[in-house]
């Protein structure tokens, strides 16, 4: 998470009704699918991060 200000930036910026935060990836993180846990998923979608609000 790119931290607060850039969120309140970014947030007014796209004059969102929610919250928008920025997350960067370092080039080492690996995707992975969440059809591998539960497959209910489509197959070909993936999550590098993910966080319950």
């Amino acid at each position: 998470d790119c931290g607060d200000d850039v969120s309140n930036w970014l947030t007014r910026y796209l004059e969102s009704d929610k919250t928008v935060r920025l997350v960067h990836f370092e080039p080492h993180l690996k995707p992975q699918r969440p059809s591998e846990k539960e497959p209910l998923f489509p197959k070909d979608e993936e999550v590098r991060w993910t966080a319950m609000y």
